[in-house]
């Protein structure tokens, strides 16, 4: 068994692989302001993600980091009025969206997009990634949002 920590941006450290210190770990998180932190815990072939700031939950087995993926590609539109970047996928694996266009856009996931929050893409290919192996993977749709009508994202889904 083994604790790692993630962080906001994603990176992570290795922490433990005593069981008692792993549970201390745990208490610590559980006890104090998370902050978004991320534990991920790997014991018999299966990760498990705890997001301290939403609750949520994940169980990735080993193997889909070694399963061959289909990729699609498509391209969403960002409007003055959200709309969807990327629909709900129970079986998404990965997902990139990169911005193509000389205006920021705003994404959001699994919730309404609004100018000025969520996850920020900076113009002329600012990008978000989400990956298991990363931590971030969410299967629930994602919304964008820009100031400057019509602007394009690209996007490539993992099935």
């Amino acid at each position: 068994m083994a604790l790692n920590y993630i962080a906001k941006d994603n990176s992570y450290t290795a922490l433990s692989t005593d069981t008692d210190a792993i549970a201390a770990l745990v208490a610590q998180f559980t006890s104090g302001d998370s902050h978004g932190i991320k534990l991920f815990l790997t014991d018999t072939g299966e990760h498990k993600i705890f997001d301290f700031s939403t609750g949520v939950k994940t169980f990735i087995p080993d193997k889909s980091y070694n399963t061959p993926i289909t990729m699609s590609h498509s391209v969403a539109i960002a409007d003055v009025a959200y709309g969807v970047a990327l629909a709900a996928n129970p079986n998404r694996k990965y997902a990139l969206i990169i911005n193509d266009s000389d205006t920021t856009i705003y994404i959001a996931i699994g919730t309404s997009a609004i100018l000025n929050t969520g996850i920020r893409l900076n113009a002329n290919g600012g990008s978000f990634e989400m990956t298991a192996k990363h931590g971030n993977l969410d299967v629930r749709v994602i919304n964008c949002i820009c100031s400057v009508a019509t602007k394009k994202l690209i996007i490539t889904e993992g099935v």
